[in-house]
């Protein structure tokens, strides 16, 4: 059997395109979100919603397509991919509330859990041993860093033109794919023969919403809201692993997901992706907000991280084979829990830019070794019949860890920013508390965007203070929202490195699938 396809230059590139069409809708929000906030009187909690809505629905809907592409054919989801994402980009680019740009993002997020996953699985099924390896490695460098480079292009547009702006980059990509797909990529094989678990797919989209959903709520305390979303994501979550273990076809294979080489990297990738997103999320914030970054030089910070991460997904291919997954998701993990100490600790108002410059850097290059090493494991300990399923977990890996840590994050930057101007406030003397409104108050708290509207009603003196003590808030919550990334991805390292398997059981699981 060859060890690629035919024509594979330009097939790798059409599924290049297509992972790309999906990882800038991720990123491309967070650079637009102040001047979203502006225009559509968005809190700060709206803004995590906004963020969030997008992988979250991605997270939700990528395990059950996943199988569905497995069954039915994965070339025609990609297609319809394609073509949801096109209206999703249009109906976001015009919102005219933040309640339309959510179901956008929403729609949107769909559209990307029919294409990303199936780019992968489509690799895993077409290519071969070493090949595969690389293809992979590809995959991972150039998916990863048009999520980067998607923000500074998204940041450019905003000198120019309108917020929405920034979701028709997409557009043209998805339409240029729908034609160019179905002329090169090859017809499927190896298609499931089974048919889809299809209440376990309910099931998981259930389960992952309310959980991010939950993580949203809390930011705004404890309600019945809250609690009521927690009872559903355990239970449902409990229903779906009952239903895994006694359904004739199950969409989860537990016994493959079960293997160290599978469960420990997607267990390690989602921690690791998953406080890159959030700490993206939370740094272009604090670029903007607190460094007073126009969006181009927001976005533009992160262009170190897309060259690292291109250069270093080579090195993680080689790794990989030369070195096995424990040493190359160590060496990238240890990278990524650098960057966030740095950050935590060297980020403050008035950083210069090449304090903000290294940890990127640092950021890109560990998570172009931990993404290359978690896909390449995860899609390695399964037969080339459960594609679609390696694929969907890879993409979980990343999404429901950037859903789920991004809202932790944004919650933790909410309550702390919130709490401090509330703070600030009632330490005011009477005579200048009065001055200012309950609603100016809440406004205060609510957001640094509000905050600067109130400032600017203000005499210079004051709102030159007013901005001064949002700026120092929302510092305090970059902190303390990294602190959680650094728990969490010092777990993660902790975790490879007792569970992983050694090069050489490693080797025996990977060749043991590759020989079917």
């Amino acid at each position: 059997m060859q060890d690629r396809p035919q024509h594979a230059p330009w097939i790798l590139g059409t599924l290049l395109v297509a992972a790309g069409v999906a990882n800038i809708n991720m990123s491309i929000a967070n650079v637009a979100l102040p001047d979203i906030a502006k225009a559509l009187d968005a809190s700060q909690s709206q803004q995590n919603l906004i963020a969030d809505a997008f992988t979250m629905a991605l997270a939700a809907t990528v395990l059950y397509l996943g199988a569905v592409g497995d069954r039915y054919g994965r070339k025609s989801l990609l297609m319809w991919g394609a073509a949801v994402s096109i209206p999703a980009a249009l109906i976001a680019a015009w919102a005219p509330s933040v309640e339309v740009l959510v179901a956008a993002r929403i729609i949107g997020g769909v559209g990307a859990a029919l294409l990303f996953p199936t780019t992968l699985s489509l690799i895993s099924v077409l290519w071969r041993g070493r090949a595969r390896t690389g293809a992979i490695a590809l995959w991972s460098g150039v998916g990863g860093s048009t999520a980067f480079l998607g923000s500074v292009v998204a940041g450019a547009l905003l000198l120019w033109f309108w917020w929405g702006s920034v979701f028709l980059l997409t557009a043209p990509f998805a339409v240029a794919l729908l034609v160019i797909g179905r002329l090169v990529i090859p017809a499927d094989e190896d298609l499931d023969t089974e048919p889809v678990d299809h209440l376990g797919g309910l099931l998981s989209i259930i389960a992952v919403a309310a959980l991010v959903l939950a993580v949203q709520e809390a930011t705004e305390g404890f309600s019945v809201m809250l609690v009521a979303l927690v009872v559903v994501a355990v239970v449902v979550t409990a229903l779906f692993l009952v239903r895994q273990r006694s359904a004739p076809h199950p969409l989860v294979d537990l016994r493959l997901a079960g293997q160290p080489t599978f469960l420990i990297a997607a267990l390690a990738g989602s921690i690791a992706f998953g406080a890159l997103i959030g700490g993206l999320y939370i740094g272009q914030q604090f670029t903007a907000n607190v460094l007073r970054y126009d969006t181009f030089q927001s976005a533009a910070t992160t262009i170190p991280a897309a060259i690292c991460f291109l250069v270093g997904s080579p090195f993680a291919s080689r790794w990989m084979t030369e070195r096995g997954g424990r040493f190359t998701l160590t060496v990238g993990i240890g990278c990524i829990g650098i960057g966030f100490v740095m950050i935590a600790m060297l980020w403050h108002p008035g950083s210069s830019v090449w304090v903000v410059l290294a940890p990127y850097a640092i950021l890109g290059a560990g998570t172009a070794f931990a993404g290359a090493a978690a896909s390449t494991a995860i899609m390695a300990s399964l037969p080339a019949q459960r594609a679609g399923m390696g694929s969907s977990f890879t993409d979980l890996t990343r999404d429901f860890g950037g859903a789920l840590i991004q809202a932790l994050m944004a919650g933790a930057l909410t309550l702390t920013y919130s709490g401090a101007m509330m703070s600030s406030y009632a330490g005011l003397p009477d005579e200048e508390a009065a001055r200012i409104s309950e609603e100016a108050a809440e406004g205060i708290a609510a957001s640094y965007q509000k905050a600067e509207s109130v400032a600017a009603s203000y005499p210079p003196a004051s709102a030159e203070g007013l901005l001064r003590d949002a700026a120092t808030a929302f510092s305090t919550g970059k902190t303390y929202a990294f602190v959680i990334a650094i728990v969490l991805v010092t777990v993660a390292l902790l975790v490879v490195w007792r569970w992983y398997p050694s090069r050489q059981r490693e080797s025996a699981v990977f060749e043991s699938y590759a020989a079917d």
